[in-house]
């Protein structure tokens, strides 16, 4: 009998698996696997290898700077080679944790799965940050990463 139940309780395990119902539990680190997994525009990055130059753009529905650059970060970074990924601060925790992200907007650059550069923006405001200062500091990465002539 006992027998039957753990067989029973094994064979619906293996069958929730097999029907990808069962979430995936694998840690969150700061790495460009866990970004795209996380990624709230992945609809648009299907098929994407880690391995690619991505650029990760960590924003918050509260934050107001966030909400103004994200349009000029995305363009920057398509132009310039990045695959362009948009992580919502609040539904992803334990990833801005794990990068030790501690403002918005912030943006990560990977290469390679790994973390090539972090750039957080909220003091350009103060400054007068423009478009073309964005532009400028992604551009300024894609160069460095070999992605951009």
């Amino acid at each position: 009998m006992l027998f039957a139940i753990l067989f029973g309780i094994l064979f619906t395990i293996q069958i929730t698996r097999a029907q990808g119902t069962v979430p995936n539990t694998s840690p969150i680190a700061c790495d460009a696997q866990s970004a795209l997994r996380l990624a709230d525009n992945s609809e648009e990055i299907v098929g994407i290898s880690p391995e690619k130059a991505i650029f990760v753009d960590l924003g918050a529905a509260w934050c107001s700077l966030c909400k103004i650059y994200s349009p000029t970060t995305k363009a920057s970074a398509l132009r310039y080679g990045f695959t362009y990924i948009h992580i919502d601060w609040e539904k992803s925790r334990e990833f801005v944790d794990a990068c030790g992200i501690t403002g918005a907007p912030t943006y990560t650059v990977f290469n390679n799965g790994y973390r090539f550069r972090t750039i957080q923006l909220p003091q350009w405001q103060n400054q007068g940050g423009s478009a073309s200062q964005i532009d400028a500091v992604i551009k300024k990465a894609a160069e460095d990463l070999r992605i951009y002539p």
